[in-house]
């Protein structure tokens, strides 16, 4: 948009003393009252816009006036056989502003196309004098007068829906009341989100799960929008089931009585009814002639459903012939709510542009649900990488252009240099500081490599290798566009890809490069990405039922401690639950013995052996996993296995969807015989999945989470004592903790819930693993191996 305006600028002040630029123009047009849309009679559009340039003094063989319209562009513009047919539409309309104020019998409309040369710094512009192309048409006023009227009698349907949606909505709003009769702590969440919109401001909640947090952060959102404080709700989630929350949430408050509408967003590759999924007309029939047929398709679609679901739209595309993922982009257009996940708000490569343009404030609303997943979701989106590998293979498949093949050959010629850096420790990385400049000369020789690859697709159109070329563009344009928006939350470093996911305890890996040697933009503290977000909405609201420390989460969200945070306290009865910490055994690397792993067995078969019913155990790892399960049940080969007391299941390392499926069904129905079922913390059945009621009657937690030793870890450390602060706590206890705090949470979903939670590792027993306790947790029990048996047995014994 920078660039777009000094464009403007530029050739506005070139242009004379004929040319009046950003001219605004308005133009008022009658709703028939017939109508079906009509808000009520004498009802009216009014339309208005700035127009770039007027020139005025026109020939003898042309119009006195002219309109002017500028686009910058990245494309050669000696290639373009005419204007957009958007671009010229625009300044059509324009044209019939202007032609109806001054009473033109005539008017000419100038298309200037602008070629944008890409500098080193890509931050400044450089118009090519030579590289600017016109297009210049001639209108009557009817001509004129008659394009206009096509554009605003298709459009008018739409505005007249929104219109007059919006007032059955705000009626439907007024006396709206909370569904249900408050449970413990939603007034308190109701009345402080809706304060956070009132006030413009951000707000944290650690609420617990099972008290409807969903409804309670939907409701007053949805009161704020009727109320005219905001315009619109984003429900952001990580996961699909915490989406399907919000469907269901949206679809109570519906069938009660409330006019608001919600569309769904799922992934476009798990929209796609195509086997390989390939986005152009040549090989997708529903990509060929979809704007053609969307535009009847979608109206209906918006007139008949006010939810709408996946489901919905995936029928309304099949029956249409249109691409789903789309179909779904425009629905949302014209719903009060979407739902989606985090990459649609935050993700530079997959954020709706539609919504969040750069440089726009807007009334919205962010929901952002089980927001302790976004900092690391933030890192791994804000960061970016290239291989040397890359571009070597990249200069043979762009063999055929030597402008992009002697611009990846000084690339490499860079990344070679840094190689060399790292030969004498290739199981090491090397973090750049500022005032080494082969990362900057890199970044120079990718923005001179994406602009040659940028004319080479105006070019070739449909080239050979033409999909492994566009994943290799789209890689430079990311690594570029991710440097230019870097700030002091990244840090820059290099190494081989075989030795940078672990550091030994006491060793740094192996003694030779193993894997491709890379350069990343690693984003350590993603505040800065995510507030250019956060600070272009009118409310943020982040909850999660383990979002402790509420500061550390604070911090690296929003880039400040001072925002408001609230903390819900558990309505559950406390008797209904027993906590137990282990204070005789270790996860730790020097306590990982034949004998510590028998110990955790039998803790295991313990717990399990005094009541019969379902129960599952959370390891720090696979391997420590598959260590205990040898203790279990030996020589196991499946991932399921009998024992005379009881039966076993366990996570696999990768598991097909219908695997996953059948985990989560054993615990559907309790048995005659007690079940145990082995899962990995952090991994797919530590969060997002509601096993209520006798489904799960006991949960152990084996270690406190902490993540294993990495390079990045141990990056992510220093910057954090580089400032101050405890790197361990940041890097590895505080990411830890809160996988605890998300398995342990898999035991009381509901109110009726009951069972046994049992922490397995005496460092739970340290201070600072205690301070991060939640309040719920503070009447834990310190047990042994001796006693856990016993103390178990009590409590089922008087649950």
């Amino acid at each position: 948009m920078l660039i777009g305006a000094e464009v403007h600028r530029r050739l506005q002040e070139a242009a004379g003393a004929e040319y009046a630029a950003e001219v605004p123009l308005k133009v008022t047009v009658p709703v028939p009252d017939d109508d079906p849309f009509a808000p009520g009679p004498a009802a009216t559009l009014v339309i208005e816009g700035r127009a770039d340039g007027i020139i005025t003094g026109g020939t003898e063989y042309e119009p006195d006036y002219t309109i002017d319209e500028i686009k910058g562009v990245y494309r050669d513009v000696e290639a373009m056989e005419g204007p957009e047919a958007v671009h010229l539409a625009q300044a059509e309309m324009y044209a019939y502003m202007l032609s109806l104020d001054r009473s033109l019998p005539e008017i000419s409309v100038r298309m200037t196309y602008v070629q944008l040369e890409v500098t080193m710094e890509r931050k400044s512009v450089k118009i090519r004098e030579d590289a600017v192309r016109r297009f210049t048409f001639h209108y009557t006023f009817e001509e004129i007068e008659a394009r206009f009227r096509a554009i605003v009698d298709a459009y008018r349907k739409w505005v007249l829906f929104l219109v007059k949606h919006q007032r059955e909505r705000a009626e439907s709003v007024s006396e709206f009341p909370f569904p249900y009769e408050y449970r413990p702590g939603q007034k308190m969440i109701v009345r402080e989100v809706y304060q956070a919109v009132e006030g413009r401001t951000k707000l944290f909640v650690q609420a617990p799960t099972g008290i409807g947090k969903t409804l309670a952060m939907l409701y007053p959102s949805v009161k704020a929008v009727g109320n005219g404080l905001a315009d619109r709700i984003f429900y952001l989630t990580a996961k699909t089931v915490t989406a399907n929350a919000c469907e269901d949430g949206m679809r109570l408050m519906e069938e009660r009585g409330l006019m608001f509408s919600y569309t769904k967003i799922t992934a476009k590759e798990k929209m796609c009814p195509l086997t390989k999924m390939q986005c152009d007309p040549d090989h997708c029939p529903r990509a060929k002639g979809h704007f053609d047929r969307v535009n009847d398709a979608l109206f209906e679609l918006i007139r008949s459903e006010r939810g709408i679901s996946s489901e919905k739209i995936a029928a309304c595309a099949e029956q249409n012939e249109l691409c789903p993922y789309e179909l779904s982009l425009d629905a949302s257009l014209f719903t009060d709510v979407v739902i989606g996940d985090y990459n649609y708000a935050f993700d530079p490569r997959a954020y709706l542009r539609r919504y969040f343009a750069e440089g726009v404030k807007r009334d919205y609303i962010l929901l952002i649900d089980e927001a302790h997943n976004l900092v690391d979701r933030a890192r791994d989106c804000f960061s970016s990488e290239i291989m040397k590998e890359d571009l070597l293979e990249a200069k043979k498949l762009f063999k055929d252009d030597q402008r992009a093949a002697r611009r990846l050959m000084k690339a490499n010629r860079t990344m070679l240099a840094m190689k060399r850096t790292l030969e004498e420790s290739p199981d090491k990385i090397h973090v750049y500081s500022e005032d080494e400049d082969l990362p900057v000369k890199l970044y120079d020789d990718l923005v001179s490599v994406r602009e040659a690859l940028s004319r080479y697709f105006d070019v070739h159109t449909d080239p050979e290798n033409g999909e492994e070329k566009l994943e290799f563009f789209f890689k430079v344009c990311d690594f570029t566009d991710t440097w230019d928006a870097m700030g002091s939350g990244y840090r820059i470093y290099s190494g081989f890809t075989g030795g940078r996911d672990e550091v030994s305890p006491g060793a740094l890996g192996t003694d030779k490069a193993s894997g491709n040697f890379f350069l990343k933009l690693f984003c350590i503290h993603p505040a800065e990405r995510l507030k250019e977000r956060l600070n272009q909405v009118r409310s943020t609201v982040c909850f999660s039922a383990t979002f402790l420390p509420i500061n550390y989460y604070k911090e690296l969200i929003s880039g400040s401690t001072e925002e408001r945070a609230i903390y819900v306290d558990s309505p559950f009865d406390p008797c209904k639950r027993r906590l137990f910490v282990a204070r005789d055994v270790s996860t730790k690397y020097t306590r990982r013995t034949e004998e510590e792993y028998r110990k955790i067995a039998d803790y295991l078969v313990k717990m399990v052996s005094q009541t019969t019913g379902n129960y599952m155990a959370f390891f720090p790892s696979h391997r420590f996993l598959k260590e205990v399960l040898d203790r279990l049940a030996p020589d196991s080969e499946e991932n399921r296995a009998s024992r005379p007391d009881f039966d076993l299941i366990w996570q696999k390392r990768v598991m097909k969807e219908e695997e996953r499926q059948a985990f989560l069904q054993a615990f559907e129905a309790p048995g005659e015989r007690s079940l145990l079922g082995l899962s990995v913390m952090g991994g797919v059945f530590s969060e997002g999945i509601d096993l209520t009621g006798e489904k799960l009657i006991g949960v152990a937690v084996v270690g406190t989470g902490l993540p294993q030793i990495t390079k990045e870890g141990e990056l992510i450390k220093a910057f954090f004592e580089d400032r101050g602060l405890n790197g361990f706590d940041y890097a590895y206890r505080f990411p830890g903790f809160n996988k605890v705090m998300q398995a342990a949470g898999r035991l009381i979903r509901t109110v009726d819930d009951y069972g046994v939670i049992l922490l397995m590792d005496e460092r739970f027993l340290y201070n600072q693993n205690r301070m991060l306790f939640p309040k719920e947790w503070r009447d834990a029990r310190i047990t042994s191996l001796a006693e856990v048996g016993s103390e178990i047995r009590d409590f089922w014994r008087y649950v």
